[in-house]
């Protein structure tokens, strides 16, 4: 914020009544200069997190668009390897695919813990 306009001292002598109003009048436009820019200065900070440049929006988080789609089939895919012995099952991954059809497959991939 810029700082407050400091008037020179004027001595009494110069301060003639054509002089009088027009330090009143400066006066009087240096404060409202000052209440200007202290209400400019925080829009200017909001147009710049709106815009991108400081700081972040505040955010709700990422939200997956899967749940609201239809999913047309459930597919459960096999490891492309078998696992080696003695592997525990710990269950599926899932992904959405869509096809060139543009249907909505889960793909459901079978993990395992493999013991070390």
């Amino acid at each position: 914020m810029p700082s407050p306009i400091a008037l020179p001292d004027i001595p009494d002598a110069e301060r003639t009544p054509r002089i009088e109003p027009l330090v009143a009048l400066i006066e009087t436009l240096a404060e409202k200069t000052q209440r200007q820019a202290e209400t400019i200065q925080p829009l200017r900070d909001e147009v710049a997190v709106l815009k991108g440049e400081k700081g972040k929006r505040e955010s709700m988080g990422k939200r997956s668009k899967t749940p609201d789609l239809p999913i047309h089939e459930n597919c459960l895919k096999a490891p492309s390897q078998a696992p080696p012995p003695g592997p525990c099952f710990k269950g599926y991954r899932h992904f959405v695919v869509q096809d060139l059809r543009h249907r909505l497959c889960r793909e459901l991939l079978r993990t395992y813990d493999i013991p070390i």
